[in-house]
């Protein structure tokens, strides 16, 4: 019997230590609740407050996640990750000319951010401005270099200016990236049926 008094000591510590772990794990059921907590104690967190605004726009509450967001710019105006999420917003909305200029203040305030170039780019391809979107595009590759999206774009901006050739090297590039990605691929055809 003794013996076995080590083993069932340790069952009964592991076993305790699984229900307070779970009781724990209770308080902080999402991550709402987790950036709560963070916020309670350090009310100017920037980056809970921006997770906060992105989990109110997954379930749908894009006026909270708009306001977690603007709290988040105006505590940090140099946070860009706000300013992007903001801008995503705004083109959600169907108002591009909000979301370029909050694309903008993203770039200002994040210029070695590439997400906030791609951003901008990407609003100046639909409205066919296709020669301010490229460098934009290549100022985020040299930032990141693996980043698919800046190659689709730029690859995107130069069959815009009917420079085929390099727009194909750029859809190759993605394709070396990601070969299964059927965003790139599609626009392979598209180039190839001009």
């Amino acid at each position: 019997l003794l013996r076995l008094l080590p083993r069932v000591v340790l069952v009964l510590l592991v076993g305790l230590l699984v229900v307070l772990a779970g009781e724990r794990a209770a308080v902080y059921a999402g991550p709402e609740s987790w950036n709560g907590e963070v916020l309670a104690h350090v009310p100017d967190d920037v980056g809970a407050l921006n997770d906060w605004g992105i989990e109110r726009e997954r379930i749908g509450d894009k006026e909270g996640a708009a306001e977690k967001w603007i709290r988040a710019t105006q505590i940090d105006p140099s946070y860009s990750r706000a300013w992007s999420n903001l801008g995503r917003l705004a083109l959600a909305r169907g108002d591009a000319k909000r979301a370029e200029t909050v694309f903008r203040m993203a770039l200002k305030a994040g210029p070695r951010n590439p997400v906030a170039h791609v951003n901008l780019a990407a609003v100046l391809l639909r409205d066919e401005r296709y020669d301010e979107a490229e460098p934009l595009y290549r100022d985020a590759l040299r930032l990141s270099r693996g980043f698919l999206p800046a190659w689709r774009g730029l690859g995107r901006a130069l069959q815009g200016q009917g420079r085929t050739k390099e727009a194909r090297e750029a859809y190759a590039q993605a394709l070396r990236l990601e070969p299964n990605d059927a965003v790139t691929r599609q626009l392979i055809r598209t180039l190839d049926a001009d």
